[in-house]
């Protein structure tokens, strides 16, 4: 996924934080709000965002595997406008989101490190086709993962 370069992040002091925390958010956004996707329930699915990387991964929750991430994989542009709607169409003020739209019942992070704002415009970057490449760079920010 693409940094987030808005306002946001210009205006903080802790541009990691904001980009880890809309990266996370972007991440359950996309489990979350797949099922109507997938034909399944979030529980079908599992992810991980690794720091400031922009690395976001899905991946299928079950043993073995049930197929959820490949209907993800084979409809993502989908699956991102869906996420896209959810955090657009939340009325929540709240910068780290709320229930409804950010917020995962199965956090590892207990629903910490969200933002989004950062969210939306990482989501929005990646409509309009912006990627973030595999590199050794990019490897160097994998400094804190996000379940």
């Amino acid at each position: 996924a693409p940094r987030p370069l808005n306002n946001i992040v210009k205006a903080t002091t802790n541009e990691q934080y904001i980009e880890m925390s809309g990266y996370h958010a972007s991440e359950h956004v996309i489990i979350e709000g797949s099922g109507m996707i997938t034909g399944g329930a979030p529980q079908d699915l599992a992810g991980i965002s690794l720091g400031s990387s922009g690395y976001i991964y899905v991946y299928d929750g079950s043993i073995g595997g049930n197929g959820a991430s490949k209907v993800i994989y084979n409809r993502l542009d989908s699956v991102i406008s869906k996420a896209l709607r959810i955090l657009s169409e939340c009325p929540c003020k709240s910068e780290s989101g709320c229930p409804r739209c950010t917020y995962s019942y199965r956090c590892g992070n207990n629903n910490e490190y969200l933002h989004k704002d950062a969210a939306i415009e990482i989501l929005n970057r990646i409509v309009e086709g912006d990627r973030t490449e595999i590199d050794d760079e990019n490897a160097n920010n994998l400094d804190r993962a996000l379940v």
